[in-house]
């Protein structure tokens, strides 16, 4: 008799502790419980997709992007004055290729995460509100670098 011999009687999984917020026997099944943390069903569709999560990635996406198209072109200025040239050239092409992408992208993408921050701005979840708020901000400085350069030549 190798093998054990099952009782039909118990479980085969083991037993889970019951929960520590459960209402125990010793307490007065009357009184009120402690609210529990309502979580609203996820989004169907495409509001599942363009949200303000969207909205939050994409313009943290598109100002760092800013930001590492001025470095570059910053590192490849400052590495004009030695005789390498190659460090200018790879840090100048990367940063005028950055620029003239971002120029062309983001008055379109920096609208379209505006719009849905906005969007959002609506929901009754603060987490949503605030997410929005972070992102409409975002967006609203993602065009600053284009009015800062375009906006002198083209105001005066």
């Amino acid at each position: 008799m190798d093998q054990p011999t099952i009782d039909p009687h118990l479980p085969n999984e083991p037993q889970q502790p019951a929960e520590p917020n459960a209402p125990k026997a010793s307490q007065d099944p009357n009184a009120p419980q402690e609210p529990k943390a309502s979580k609203l069903p996820p989004r169907r569709g495409w509001e599942g997709v363009f949200n303000e999560k969207l909205a939050l990635w994409g313009s943290a996406i598109l100002l760092s992007g800013w930001a590492l198209g001025f470095l570059s072109l910053l590192i490849a200025d400052s590495s004009t004055s030695g005789t390498d040239d190659a460090v200018s050239f790879f840090f100048g092409f990367f940063g005028i290729f950055a620029f003239i992408g971002l120029c062309i992208a983001t008055p379109f993408l920096a609208t379209l995460f505006a719009f849905l921050a906005l969007a959002s701005l609506d929901s009754d979840v603060p987490e949503r509100k605030r997410n929005a708020r972070i992102a409409l901000v975002l967006a609203i400085l993602s065009i600053v670098p284009i009015v800062v350069y375009f906006g002198p030549k083209y105001m005066f």
